[in-house]
């Protein structure tokens, strides 16, 4: 089994929610004042009581022209339940479920499934996975996670659905503003190769207001405007697969590919520790869909010009 090199990126994007840092700012507990301070200490975090999350997240992609043949919209819903406890004084445990529903509508799109300019409607998947994080000393911390993904369109084989990842790193803290993230994410892939990816995180508070995260598989700029207020820079690489409706007409038992490139800018609003809410905005600067056959062999493809996309997002913890 070939492993599919990615060069080196920040993070594992199907293992990032259950891979957060459970002591990172976004991950604080429940304080019915005002917002923790982001430079609160470790010793204050470990202190914190176990909370659930609920995370929802609505994009919207509109006008995506083909390099070939047509053009296609993108509306997409995920939502991600967690719940973050401490084991000991050290040790947090994060257990994580997530669904995302994805929702094209394609205008004479040719080259993506031959045979078809409406290569396919509805596909969504579901996430179940845990990650554990322990904390050594003031400097070194480890985590390990582990999660199973199916994802599908309605009619397709579940069993040939499923995917099984894994992530294994440790965290260097250089000070109290600067922190490094090192390992190796792994994991299959619907009629492909495992996927091996190194990882390398940062977190680095350059000043009061400044700061610079890894989140997903890219870079998040962001600065504080006001108390309540934060506002950002963004670059992701995303990467899906779904298993195809095995009834199809063309192409039964396929896959579908999504790859993208996106940058954007977010405004988020965060009155209390209890919710936060956002708004996001950029382009999806290049993407490419594809399909591939129930071998694995490459049915049909096709690149995409930029599009505009808009996003809404909403954090509540309790």
């Amino acid at each position: 089994m070939r492993a599919t090199p990615l060069r080196v990126l920040p993070l594992f994007a199907s293992s990032v929610a259950l891979c957060a840092n459970p002591y990172a700012p976004e991950n604080q507990p429940l304080s019915p004042d005002r917002p923790e301070r982001l430079e609160r200490t470790l010793d204050e975090i470990e202190s914190a009581r176990s909370f659930i999350e609920l995370d929802i997240r609505g994009r919207g992609a509109f006008g995506a022209d083909g390099k070939q043949t047509g053009s296609y919209d993108l509306g997409r819903l995920d939502a991600t339940l967690a719940w973050t406890t401490s084991l000991n004084d050290s040790m947090r445990l994060r257990i994580a479920a997530s669904t995302s529903q994805s929702y094209y509508d394609f205008d004479d799109v040719q080259g993506v499934m031959p045979g078809a300019d409406d290569p396919w409607d509805h596909l969504q998947s579901y996430r179940l996975g845990a990650t554990l994080f322990n904390r050594v000393d003031e400097v070194w911390s480890w985590l390990v996670g582990v999660d199973v993904r199916l994802a599908f369109e309605s009619g397709a084989d579940l069993e040939d659905s499923l995917e099984l990842r894994g992530v294994v790193g440790a965290e260097y803290r250089v000070s109290k503003d600067l922190a490094f993230t090192f390992g190796i994410a792994a994991g299959s892939q619907i009629e492909d190769d495992a996927l091996i990816i190194p990882l390398i995180g940062i977190d680095w508070r350059i000043d009061e207001k400044l700061r610079l995260v890894s989140r997903e598989l890219g870079l998040l700029l962001s600065y504080q405007v006001a108390e309540h207020w934060t506002v950002g820079a963004f670059g992701n690489y995303e990467l899906r697969d779904w298993r195809l409706d095995d009834s199809r007409a063309v192409n039964p038992d396929g896959v579908a590919r999504e790859r993208a490139v996106i940058l954007g800018l977010e405004a988020k609003y965060r009155p209390s520790n209890r919710i936060e809410l956002g708004v996001e905005g950029g382009a999806i600067v290049w993407s490419k869909l594809t399909s591939l056959d129930s071998n694995g062999r490459t049915f049909g493809k096709q690149e995409f010009e930029p599009a505009p996309f808009i996003g809404l997002s909403a954090v509540f913890r309790f």
